[in-house]
């Protein structure tokens, strides 16, 4: 088979460790040779006979890999019930990740969309690159990540109750470091809604961003169209989309998107 059948064809794969992050929060630990060559932002498709398949962030990549799972759904809170030697069924890795062009990065993460930005904050690290993480979560629980990340850049915390760091949006803290520091680029995986007002202070600043990209995703490979923004699909043209791109989907990008069952709703209402 060539390597974009087998990429595609579901693969059984053994948990080695499920581990709590913090609160509710878990990851799901494996080893497969798939996705030895991952990049931050490649995602892949889990599928639970009789449950569901989800689509999910890789959080750690290399001999050992990972997903962490926040538990919102009938397949993300079975994943956070499995045990060593569980096994899951994956797909995938797809889609394009986040690339590393400048100097003084700025990081802005929350929920789900910290996996690939925590897994992009080593690989900065590792090329001995500057990086400035806002790491948002509800409460201090939320704050995935935090003494790992500590290690490798300069964090600031905010939460929503403020109970730990600053209180309040990460969009909104982001969006004062921006005006008043000097970074060369910007990740962000956030909702949309905070997504579209740090571009529009990105651009202002005329700073490139990559952003991550969360929409209703069935097959992953491009055929469902359920993951649509504008003329891309998110699982194929996605998750990350860079300047050009997000500036094109600024008339939907926070504003409509569509739900499991294809049709358009308010961002808001999803």
């Amino acid at each position: 088979m060539d390597s974009h059948t087998l990429v595609s064809r579901p693969r059984p794969v053994k948990i080695t460790e499920v581990r709590t992050e913090k609160g509710s929060v878990k990851s799901v630990f494996f080893q497969d040779d798939m996705c030895l060559k991952a990049s931050p932002g490649n995602f892949v498709m889990v599928w639970l006979p009789n449950v569901e398949e989800i689509p999910m962030n890789l959080s750690r990549m290399g001999d050992v890999c990972s997903i962490t799972v926040w538990p919102y759904s009938p397949g993300t809170t079975a994943l956070c019930f499995m045990k060593n030697g569980d096994t899951i069924w994956l797909r995938g890795p797809y889609g394009n990740p986040y690339s590393i062009t400048e100097k003084n990065s700025l990081l802005i993460g929350s929920g789900s969309g910290l996996s690939p930005l925590f897994a992009l904050a080593k690989q900065i690290r590792s090329k001995k690159l500057s990086a400035t993480f806002v790491l948002h979560g509800k409460n201090k629980d939320g704050l995935i990540f935090y003494e790992e990340l500590a290690k490798m850049c300069k964090v600031v915390a905010v939460t929503s109750d403020g109970s730990e760091g600053l209180r309040g949006k990460a969009s909104e803290v982001a969006t004062k470091l921006i005006k008043g520091g000097k970074f060369d680029s910007i990740y962000a995986g956030l909702n949309e809604i905070e997504l579209r007002t740090i571009f529009e202070a990105a651009e202002a600043k005329r700073i490139p961003v990559q952003f991550g990209l969360e929409r209703s995703m069935l097959c992953g490979i491009g055929l469902c169209g359920s993951c649509s923004i504008d003329k891309y699909l998110v699982c194929r043209d996605g998750p990350i989309l860079k300047t050009e791109q997000v500036r094109e989907c600024m008339a939907e990008l926070g504003i409509f998107r569509r739900n499991k069952s294809g049709a358009i709703v308010q961002v808001k209402e999803y």
